[in-house]
């Protein structure tokens, strides 16, 4: 078990890839299909799966804080609350007893890739156009038509019933994903951080993020936040906005 809180405590911070938590297994001499199993076991998971790669769930980060927390107190009793069985540790014990509660857990406000959307939106408003209130129409019209131009290498088989080049395949599909990021996660990016009080994009960011709460149902995970955001510009707040985040399992969960 200590390993596996070995691995929770690899991905509590930053998610991973099961790439990387393969590797990290390795390095700790513990068998990645085993953890892999214990992590994603259907009836009792320790970790959600996003885009973003691969992270505790909130029982994941309670067990973390309880290994934590029995290893800060060297001389306790721990009470499992779902066997009753009472394991004593040391002299002089004093008794924690574990509640089955959700407690709230601090998580990271933004990935890395949301943090790097915000500086390169933040560096392309400066540059095209010279503040961070632009309405952004002529930015979204241009990406809409970079989009269709890098779709249409895809098109092209179906219609022509031709098949081109693998080369170009690839020079189309590296275009696509940099009109994907550059172009449509840009203008995401600043739909969601444009600040209520002064308009400025990439600046109406989140501070701080704890997720309060999680379920789940047969094809998706339904996690619920509260959110304090602070603009950059001008300090207006919001603190503790309830939002709620939504994931789709995959076919293998």
């Amino acid at each position: 078990m200590d390993k596996i809180i070995s691995v929770l405590e690899f991905i509590e911070d930053e998610p991973k890839t099961w790439a990387q938590i393969r590797r990290f297994c390795k390095s700790i001499d513990f068998d990645p299909d085993h953890a892999h199993d214990v992590l994603t076991d259907p009836n009792d998971p320790l970790v959600i799966e996003r885009d973003s790669g691969v992270r505790p769930n909130t029982k994941g980060h309670q067990m973390v804080a309880d290994f934590r927390a029995g290893k800060s107190s060297g001389n306790s009793i721990r009470i499992d609350k779902s066997t009753g069985v009472v394991g004593v540790i040391g002299n002089n014990n004093t008794i924690n007893q574990n509640i089955n509660t959700q407690q709230p857990v601090h998580v990271e406000p933004y990935t890395d890739v949301d943090l790097g959307l915000i500086a390169i939106g933040r560096w392309i408003m400066r540059k095209l156009f010279g503040d961070l209130s632009h309405n952004m129409r002529g930015y979204t019209a241009v990406t809409s038509v970079l989009t269709i131009a890098a779709g249409t290498p895809f098109a092209y088989p179906f219609i022509t019933q031709e098949i081109l080049p693998i080369s170009v395949d690839f020079v189309a599909a590296i275009f696509l994903v940099a009109v994907l990021y550059l172009g449509w996660g840009i203008v995401f990016m600043a739909h969601h951080t444009t600040c209520p009080q002064c308009h400025q994009k990439f600046m109406f960011t989140r501070k701080k993020s704890v997720l309060v709460g999680e379920r789940e149902t047969r094809d998706k995970i339904i996690e619920n936040y509260e959110n304090d955001y602070r603009c950059d510009n001008c300090n207006y707040e919001k603190k503790k906005v309830k939002e709620t985040v939504t994931t789709l399992k995959s076919d293998d969960d």
